[in-house]
């Protein structure tokens, strides 16, 4: 099976590449339980072109 998260995420063969290069976690729970989805959350903003900046009206004094 090829996991690919939201159509374009990390599949099996490329997260099993990656997954020895990570830190391990120390059993106390921490900030994120799956890294697998957080990679793929960082390539999709990646792949979307990051966070869009809305330009706002100038305010008025």
């Amino acid at each position: 099976m090829t996991r690919v998260a939201g159509g374009g995420g990390l599949t099996d063969a490329r997260w099993a590449r990656l997954e020895p290069l990570l830190p391990v976690g120390n059993g106390r729970c921490g900030r994120w339980r799956d890294c697998r989805q957080v990679i793929d959350g960082v390539l999709y903003r990646v792949r979307t072109g990051g966070v869009r900046v809305v330009a706002s009206p100038p305010r008025s004094t």
